[in-house]
């Protein structure tokens, strides 16, 4: 500390390897996590793995007598949104492609909808539970859409859309969302890939964590992992160069 030529290459040396804590950060959980948990295609198709586990669960709710005509004025009101009319247009083909893997009687849509916008349903044709879920799964591959395309306005609207949605359908039918959630309702989550990412920054006692962790299904302890992984190194990026992230992040 007597020399200014040696404490300016401290200097230097010191603040360099602070600058670049946020990277040695991030290839931290790379290396315990794989280095795949911010890739967002996976991430739907372990979303989508997680779902399938918890099939059971639907197909109860989609059984009760409530679910076989779902016309309720709310949920048609969702139709003067273009994203949700895009949603619903899909829901046939898409609900036939996961019916050849799953083994289920694809949904068919109840709604014709002309050119100039206007909505008239289908003679012996309802809105079921399985046709409005299989709605909301595709704004879900809408939003992962918006999310890779780094459009955080469109991902805004969509969430929005899609969760207003599905709290009405909950409202209706209860166990639609206990078979969505399970576990998850601990987080406050939709799923446990949002679970995951939800974690990051709440406040929640490890051993409560711990019995909700410990309630999960394989393929959802998985989705989880993966959400929290790709949150908290999200959460590191956002600090910036001049943060102590081990202290702000792991503190």
């Amino acid at each position: 500390n007597n020399s200014p030529e040696a404490r300016g290459l401290i200097d230097r040396t010191v603040k360099d390897r602070f600058a670049s804590q946020g990277e040695r950060a991030r290839s931290f959980i790379d290396r315990i996590s794989g280095g795949t948990a911010d890739d967002q295609a996976l991430q739907e198709q372990i979303s989508a793995a997680a779902k399938r586990v918890n099939n059971p669960a639907y197909k109860a709710a989609e059984k009760a007598a409530e679910t076989q005509d779902m016309a309720a004025p709310g949920l048609l009101d969702m139709l003067r949104s273009p994203a949700v009319i895009d949603a619903v247009k899909q829901a046939e083909v898409r609900s036939a492609n996961r019916a050849v893997v799953e083994g289920f009687n694809p949904v068919k849509n109840p709604f014709n909808i002309a050119a100039d916008g206007t909505i008239t349903m289908k003679p012996g044709v309802k809105p079921t539970l399985q046709f409005w879920d299989q709605v909301k799964r595709n704004l879900d591959a809408d939003i992962g859409k918006a999310v890779r395309g780094g459009d955080k306005t469109a991902v805004a609207d969509l969430t929005a859309l899609k969760r207003k949605l599905v709290e009405q359908l909950d409202a209706v039918v209860p166990e639609y969302k206990a078979a969505r959630q399970g576990a998850m309702a601990f987080f406050d989550a939709e799923d446990a890939l949002e679970a995951g990412k939800k974690f990051v920054t709440q406040n929640r006692t490890l051993g409560a964590t711990q019995r909700a962790i410990a309630a999960m299904k394989p393929a959802d302890k998985l989705s989880f992992a993966v959400g929290f992984a790709s949150e908290l190194k999200a959460a590191i990026k956002q600090s910036g160069d001049s943060v102590n992230v081990a202290r702000q992040v792991f503190g």
